[in-house]
């Protein structure tokens, strides 16, 4: 199990850092949670007439590395995936 940290970059620039993150099995499991909480973001934006689909999780490990980043845009895509290592 490990930390991991979901902040949230804004279209304009702006971090929205994640100060509490999640324990979870491994960078694949973050990955997929990055994902689904881009879906929520997404949808709930949609519902307001919104558009955040240029915003993008850059995810952290509990070392405060950077692990991975994950756009909006690639949660509409399941096929696009890059691998996670």
């Amino acid at each position: 199990m490990g930390l991991y940290f979901f902040h949230l970059r804004e279209r304009g620039g702006r971090l929205r850092p994640d100060d509490y993150g999640v324990d979870l099995p491994d960078a694949e499991a973050a990955f997929e949670e990055a994902l689904l909480g881009a879906r929520g973001l997404m949808d709930d934006a949609a519902l307001a007439g919104e558009d955040v689909s240029g915003q993008c999780f850059e995810v952290m490990d509990a070392d405060g590395r950077a692990a991975f980043t994950v756009p909006f845009l690639l949660a509409l895509d399941d096929e696009s995936r890059p691998a996670v290592h």
